[in-house]
């Protein structure tokens, strides 16, 4: 390329959410009815995996950190400037809190985190076997309720 443009998913802020929501909105749906099904009694399975490519990160990164989600603004100012390498990912958690009462909203969260994937120099942390680590996951945020995390898919925050 002769150039790189790094501002592909908009140039404003009010561009890059509505940009990345509009790319991962399925995505986010088909995440949401997962996390809901592990809430069963005996759920059939626990964990899922998405494979996507690195649009999709990106897409996803912005709708994640422009939605008002994050409660870690310096963590949210990092991932924003943050590159997608190889083996990136993004990882949500569905928690429940034994110690709230049925009713209370709190009672289930979602844990969201972000890691870059192989972001280290390769000079210098590349081992004898030529693989470069994985980042582990920076969490985005602290506990978001999960009727917060409805209302965000949704598109209402």
């Amino acid at each position: 390329a002769d150039f790189v443009i790094p501002q592909e998913y908009g140039l404003f802020q009010t561009e890059k959410l509505v940009i990345g929501r509009s790319i991962v909105q399925n995505l986010l749906q088909h995440i949401l009815q997962n996390l809901l099904k592990g809430m069963e009694p005996n759920p059939s399975h626990r964990a899922n995996l998405y494979f996507s490519s690195e649009s999709h990160l990106h897409s996803l990164r912005n709708a994640i950190l422009l939605s008002d989600i994050p409660h870690n603004r310096t963590v949210a100012t990092t991932l924003e400037a943050m590159e997608i390498n190889y083996m990136a990912h993004c990882v949500f958690r569905l928690f429940l809190d034994p110690t709230r009462d049925k009713g209370d909203p709190s009672r289930y969260y979602v844990d969201v985190q972000f890691a870059p994937g192989a972001a280290l120099d390769p000079f210098i942390f590349m081992g004898k076997d030529h693989l470069l680590p994985v980042s582990r996951p920076i969490p985005v945020n602290g506990r978001i309720p999960l009727e917060v995390f409805k209302q965000f898919v949704e598109g209402r925050v």
